[in-house]
């Protein structure tokens, strides 16, 4: 009974059809946990235990198992150690250069043959397969050709049928090895040999348990979507948990992780904090070294699992900085496999968690790793044959993280390479590159999504569909005013005749499905369905889904044409957040998820509420700290403008306690958030000193923008040195910024930005450190900006405020407004007064104290811990030395004063703080 539930819930968890919606987003994987773990790793029974959320947390990208990684090197002791004795049928199958001639020495001496016959047969099949998949470019399941090929031979079939008549007769570590190697030639899990073979390994690894058999057999069990593989290995988990404390050499852990990995789903945080205990102390106990590449591997992308990434990243940053002497030892599949994961999930759907990218720590290997990418994208370019993923995946690794002025080259180069995609593989890797690089080419653009639109035409697969919308979804954002309306088209049809037909959709598959309509569709009636079915399953969907929907709303916001009414957008954010506090409900410590789950409500613009001031407060809870942490924490805390001090030094004693680890991209964020906040963190001193030196090691990966900013931070901070004046403030950055604006993509936006905060910065600059000598060259930008502003801001506030000041002073003349001062500042008014704090007129002589009155609305205040943003500190610091007093007058405030008297009291307080008499009019002069 308990096994037929168990099924059920994995059925329902896979799908769901139209008219019963039956869904679960959760693996019901407890069961097993309580069946196979012993009860001192075991955290599911214990009360307010965690467990570890085997949800995606990836945004564009979900995240599965990851290869054996056997290298060359691995595969060559494999069969030295296997076939010891070569004997001449061994030495006749090893100089085949063609599977006909293997199959035909089969044919042969089938009634001759032995176990190290038949592996050796099928390792040099192997080899050949890999070699025809290189040849001829193949991926994914275009690779089942060679295999299909095989079948058509009745000599292969003879090679089974051997095989299966002889299975008592064989070594149990000669099957388990036949059992990986029949399985990457083609053959599936649930072939009623492979069946066979596995009973018969897991009947053996009961009886004489074994790390390497067990890694062999879990590695293909799980390859089978069902229930099925769990039950295969009930009763030999709790053996593969207990080798955590009896593993003694590298080989060893690195076996323990295949099957760790294998079994990710039921791993909870007491295994995982065993596991990572015993990897510590190999590492304290140089038991692991940079030659121990494929185990360190292992335990790098281990590590790497979404469900854990975040905590694990001081862990994943020292196992990759071991490699850093072995990199160029790697082979070209094992540096992509460190820069980014790459495996088919389940459902056949492509999948990519980089490492590197993921992480962003350590920057100490970024260098090597982008040498030796060059260094392989070199040869591959020589080689016409290599497979177009495979260059893209290292020319990535090139230009993430590098330094803007080699846009102009990489847009070159990916216009290259557009021209050799043929697939779905290489297409949505291309379309990262696009999104990077920021590709306006309208006619790249265009060529670009008529392969997608042609190869869409041949393969509408769901996971396909589902993986453009996503695409072009991404694609619209990065490249706002770009549209392929013949693609949307397509899509869209594809999507109404999904769900017309009542087919079997995934709560992925109708997230998606929706994201996709609000923006882009034209059917109502279709529109309106999937809202209905989201509504009516809200419990069902995840953070990523949440996420993916708020996308759509973020790009509604551009995009007028459409069918989605007012209403429906109100409604989807009601419903948005109540798929939200349903997530909360079920687990509100997953800071990955929750961080996600605050970026959905920052793109729809719906975070004033409680339920979302709960999320962010949850953040002073949280234990761990990485550099994709900081990203989220950046963005959430910038768009939100919240202020919780404890987040921020958490934050800024992780970039003090990893300076090497971390890029100057995270560490420019944080010290940026600082100022925007205008919060001086508890660490300050070490703070600033670490951050400026990463700025320093990592200058020339940074945007113009990104050292401006860093530059007018520290400024602010009254800590930039010398060095950052001298290396903006010149000739040569100013030419390279030039250069940088010259090729960026959105130049009605990010030009006007630099050049708004170069304005800053030199203002900043002329007026804190005057010993630098830099002359203010902004007056005309200033000038342009002050017309503008001026034309565009609106009335009302001030001018209700000027009626009130009236009354206050006496006389319209005794108030100045929308003053200009050097360096450009505004002021709303300004009030002047003499020695006796007596009102008198801007022209007066007897002048002693100046009151600037600056109105600023909610935007200018922090939340939480409320006080004014750095920009705004900035402009009353630098008015106070221009020698004015000044005072706020909040817009908050101001329109909760409900009586005149209220508000001629509030102005009169802030002129005269300290002088306010029982009749306000006492302070007027008749000069």
């Amino acid at each position: 009974m308990q096994f037929l539930k168990i099924c059920y819930s994995l059925i329902r968890r896979k799908s769901y059809n139209r008219n019963s919606f039956g869904i679960l987003t959760t693996v019901p994987i407890n069961y097993f946990k309580s069946k196979c773990i012993s009860k001192e790793l075991l955290t599911t029974n214990t009360p307010n235990a965690q467990l570890i959320h085997t949800e995606n947390d990836d945004n564009e990208e979900l995240f599965e198992n990851f290869p054996i990684l056997e290298t060359e090197k691995f595969e060559r002791h494999i069969r030295s150690s296997l076939l010891k004795n070569s004997d001449k049928i061994i030495q006749e199958l090893s100089r085949c250069t063609l599977a006909e001639e293997v199959l035909s020495l089969v044919k042969k001496y089938i009634n001759v043959y032995e176990s190290n016959h038949v592996l050796q047969t099928i390792f040099v099949l192997r080899d050949m397969q890999i070699v025809f998949e290189r040849c001829h470019g193949l991926s994914g399941t275009k690779s089942n050709k060679f295999i299909e090929h095989l079948y058509k031979n009745e000599e292969f079939d003879c090679l089974l049928s051997f095989i299966d008549n002889n299975l008592n007769s064989f070594e149990p570590e000669c099957l388990s090895y036949m059992l990986l190697y029949l399985n990457k030639l083609g053959i599936s899990i649930e072939d009623h040999l492979m069946q066979a073979i596995s009973l018969r390994v897991r009947n053996h690894l009961l009886d004489n348990f074994s790390l390497d058999e067990c890694s062999r057999f879990l590695e293909v069990i799980f390859t089978e979507n069902s229930v099925r593989p769990y039950y295969m290995t009930l009763n030999i988990i709790p053996t593969i948990t207990s080798q955590i404390d009896k593993c003694e050499t590298a080989e060893d852990l690195g076996y323990l992780t295949v099957c760790l990995n294998k079994l990710h789903k039921i791993v909870t945080y007491k295994l995982l904090a065993k596991y990572k205990e015993k990897t510590i102390e190999f590492l304290k106990n140089k038991k692991l070294k940079a030659t121990d590449y494929s185990t360190l591997l292992k335990i790098i992308m281990f590590l790497n699992y979404p469900e854990w990434r975040n905590e694990n990243v001081g862990l994943t940053s020292d196992c990759i900085l071991l490699l850093k002497t072995e990199i160029n030892s790697l082979t070209v599949n094992e540096l992509i496999i460190l820069y980014e994961i790459r495996k088919l999930q389940l459902y056949a759907l492509c999948i990519k968690s980089k490492v590197f990218f993921k992480n962003q720590e350590p920057g100490d290997i970024l260098n090597d790793l982008q040498r030796c990418s060059v260094k392989f994208l070199q040869q591959l370019e020589e080689t016409e044959s290599s497979e177009i993923s495979i260059k893209l995946k290292l020319f990535s690794s090139l230009i993430y993280f590098s330094s803007p002025i080699h846009r102009v080259q990489f847009r070159k180069d990916i216009e290259k390479y557009s021209k050799t995609c043929s697939n779905y593989n290489s297409l949505f890797l291309l379309r990262r590159l696009f999104s990077y690089v920021k590709i306006s080419d309208a006619k790249l653009c265009a060529n670009y999504w008529n392969l997608s639109l042609k190869l869409l035409c041949q393969d509408e697969s769901t996971n396909n569909v589902l993986k453009l919308c996503q695409n072009y979804m991404y694609f619209n954002i990065d490249i706002e005013s770009y549209r392929h309306y013949k693609c949307e088209r397509r899509i869209m049809r594809f999507i109404e005749e999904s769900v017309r037909e009542k087919t079997v959709l995934f709560p992925a598959t109708i997230s998606g499905y929706l994201s996709f309509a609000m923006v882009y569709g034209k059917n109502g009636k279709v529109l309106k369905l999937l809202i209905e079915k989201f509504a009516e399953n809200l419990t069902q969907f995840s953070a990523v889904d949440c996420l993916k929907l708020s996308h759509g709303i973020l790009l509604l916001a551009d995009n007028k044409n459409t069918c989605i009414s007012p209403t429906q957008i109100k409604t989807m954010k009601k419903l948005l957040n109540k798929c939200t506090e349903y997530l909360l409900e079920v687990e509100d410590n997953n800071f990955s998820h929750n961080s996600m789950l605050l970026k959905a409500s920052v793109l729809r613009k719906d975070f004033d509420n409680i339920m979302t001031e709960n999320l962010l407060m949850k953040y002073k809870e949280m234990e761990y700290m990485s550099s994709k942490m900081i990203e989220h924490i950046y963005f959430i805390f910038l768009m939100t403008s919240t202020l919780i001090p404890e987040v921020i030094n958490k934050c800024t004693e992780y970039v003090i306690k990893n300076r090497n680890n971390v890029l100057a991209f995270n560490a420019e964020k944080i010290l940026h958030l600082c100022y925007y906040l205008a919060y001086y963190p508890i660490n300050a001193e070490r703070f600033f000193d670490v951050v400026t030196d990463i700025i320093i090691r990592d200058r020339e990966r940074l945007s113009g923008l990104a050292f401006i900013q860093s530059a007018l931070s520290l400024c602010f901070f009254n800590k930039l040195p010398s060095s950052f004046i001298k290396q903006i403030f010149n000739v040569e950055f100013l030419e390279k910024l030039d250069v940088e604006l010259a090729n960026c993509y959105s130049k009605d936006k990010y030009p006007q930005k630099v050049r708004t905060k170069m304005m800053q910065l030199n203002r900043a600059v002329c007026l804190d450190y005057p010993e630098a000598n830099v002359p203010w060259f902004h007056k005309k930008f200033v000038d342009e900006f002050q017309k503008k502003f001026v034309n565009e801001t609106e009335n009302y506030f001030p001018q209700r405020v000027k009626q009130y000041l009236i009354e206050v002073l006496g006389k319209p003349q005794y108030i100045s407004e929308n003053i200009l001062t050097p360096y450009g500042y505004h002021i709303d008014f300004v009030v002047n007064l003499n020695n006796k704090e007596e009102v008198v007129s801007p022209n007066s002589t007897e002048i002693n104290r100046r009151v600037a009155l600056l109105l600023l609305q909610q935007h200018a205040f922090t939340r939480f811990y409320t006080h004014l943003k750095g920009k705004y500190q900035f402009k009353r610091r630098h008015l106070e030395m221009f020698g004015y007093g000044v005072a706020i007058i909040h817009f908050n405030e101001w329109i909760n004063l409900l009586y005149a008297e209220e508000r001629l009291e509030y102005l009169s307080k802030l002129i005269w703080p300290d002088y306010l008499k029982s009749s306000i009019n006492v302070h007027k002069s008749g000069s």
